[in-house]
């Protein structure tokens, strides 16, 4: 139910978003057009062929879907000092980056050593094909130093935005921390892994839509949000 309610919606979004304007989809043909075309025919490819073809595929969504989830957040912590009036810089934007970015390579890794169910089927499957030996425990030590370390450059940010009088606000923090919590808990919870990582990002996402929604030209409040949400529920059903 949870997957009905958020993650169709939470795709509806962006086809939403994407094709009820002509002007957008003749500015971004490639992603409107063509690229829907070629993932439509690989995933039909990928359906004929599974062990070879269908291996690949879903491989490459297990490693596409966390960087995915990666640049959302990103942005996400992005809007904060942009509202403050004081957006970050290039190198900024950098540091922070770099624990999810970390974080999400670690829960990549985590396939390998898990004795639970992936978050999906399609991580089940890659998690099943691997043959190799399970990474060891000192590899999984060697991922969260790494994410240690990567957490220095939030700090750096940080002490340099607060001496120049524009300390980073606190939801830029909470975007940070939520999706470090969502990675390393999932390494160790099946709760996290099946349902829970992917409902997290699908109402991340849809906050956003709506809010951008509701501030649009053409009216605002509670009428508007509940038309979007009957829109993006119905399309998502059918998705």
């Amino acid at each position: 139910m949870l997957t009905f309610l958020i993650v169709g919606p939470h795709y509806a979004a962006t086809y939403r978003r994407a094709y009820t304007s002509l002007e957008i989809v003749r500015a971004h043909p490639l992603v409107t057009i063509v690229v829907p075309v070629v993932l439509g025919v690989a995933a039909f490819l990928a359906v004929r062929h599974p062990t070879t073809i269908g291996l690949a595929y879903a491989g490459l969504y297990v490693g596409w879907s966390g960087y995915h989830y990666s640049g959302q957040s990103l942005g996400l912590a992005m809007l904060y000092p942009l509202r403050q009036g004081a957006r970050l810089e290039p190198r900024e934007k950098r540091l922070l980056s770099l624990p999810l970015y970390v974080s999400w390579l670690l829960s990549v890794a985590g396939l390998f050593r898990l004795s639970s169910s992936a978050r999906n089927p399609a991580y089940e499957a890659i998690h099943r094909a691997y043959l190799g030996p399970p990474l060891p425990t000192w590899g999984v030590a060697i991922g969260f130093g790494a994410l240690a370390v990567s957490l220095l450059g939030v700090v750096v940010v940080a002490r340099a935005r607060r001496a120049r009088g524009t300390p980073l606000p606190w939801p830029t923090y909470a975007v940070l921390s939520a999706q470090i919590s969502w990675f390393t808990i999932g390494l160790y919870q099946p709760l996290f892994n099946i349902l829970l990582v992917p409902m997290f990002h699908g109402l991340q996402y849809l906050a956003l839509t709506s809010w951008h929604t509701t501030r649009a030209p053409g009216g605002a409040g509670l009428p508007r949000f509940a038309a979007y949400l009957l829109v993006v529920l119905l399309l998502g059903l059918i998705i």
